[in-house]
């Protein structure tokens, strides 16, 4: 069964980056991100963290000048990216009305989209990658740590 990648952009995105974090990535994601960073001379970076600390930041998250953020492998980011904010499971807080489709994760590994054995992205990029966000299990805490943060501020912006 061929993998679906197909799923539409986040129309609405303001490119906060409180969804770039810890994201799993297949193999063959991360062999086409390995063959586009070093195509466009792309490198992994993030910025060093004091002892006892830990940093969910992306290597391959960029700030603008305007502070927005974006993705230096946007075009071949891995399908977990390009699932935030579209599907029901993974909704954007400051847009949940962008979710189009529902995809539980049983039915994403049935369609070959996650496996249970994938590996974090920052894993195949920075050694200590594991250390610096503080284990494995992080990246969906930290996603419900953004989503909760970012409806406090809404909630806080409404008052």
């Amino acid at each position: 069964m061929p993998r679906r990648t197909d799923l539409p952009a986040m129309p609405l995105c303001n490119g906060c980056g409180a969804c770039c974090g810890p994201v799993t990535a297949r193999p063959d994601e991360v062999k086409r991100i390995r063959k586009y960073v070093k195509e466009n001379g792309i490198e992994w970076q993030v910025e060093p963290v004091d002892a006892d600390t830990i940093s969910f930041a992306c290597g391959f998250l960029r700030k603008q000048e305007d502070g927005s953020y974006q993705c230096a492998v946007h075009p071949v980011r891995p399908w977990t990216c390009r699932a935030f904010g579209v599907i029901k499971e993974m909704p954007c807080p400051l847009f949940p009305e962008a979710v189009v489709e529902s995809i539980p994760r049983q039915k994403a590994q049935g369609l070959r989209l996650v496996d249970p054995s994938d590996r974090y992205l920052g894993e195949n990029f920075e050694p200590g990658y594991l250390a610096r966000i503080g284990g494995r299990g992080t990246g969906v805490a930290l996603h419900a740590m953004a989503a909760a943060a970012i409806e406090e501020n809404l909630r806080g912006a409404r008052k």
